[in-house]
């Protein structure tokens, strides 16, 4: 995690707020802020801002995460046992045609 380079007391937050999505929108995690604001008191960071760009990028780096634990999970549990799809349906009852990939 990069260090916290300055946390901005909650009066002043107010008062930069509208600077602050002004720079995000124009310039999304490449601005003066590197898209992250951290706003606290006593110079201990309490909130952080974010350019949409930046959470959106974090997001889908979290959602990778979870699909790769997900993954690395079922692989444990995995007896190598496979079923083709025209079995599985006749098992169920119902006509393999309609399953059919073409």
């Amino acid at each position: 995690m990069a260090p916290i380079t300055e946390v901005i007391p909650s009066s002043e937050a107010r008062a930069r707020l509208s600077a602050w999505l002004r720079e995000f929108r124009e310039h999304g995690e490449h601005g003066e802020h590197a898209g992250v604001v951290y706003v606290g008191s006593y110079r201990r960071p309490e909130a952080v801002m974010l350019a949409y760009e930046r959470y959106a990028r974090i997001m889908d780096l979290l959602d990778d995460l979870v699909a790769r634990d997900e993954i690395e999970r079922r692989l444990e549990k995995d007896a190598g046992e496979r079923h083709d799809l025209e079995d599985v349906a006749r098992d169920l009852g119902l006509d393999p045609t309609d399953f059919a990939l073409e």
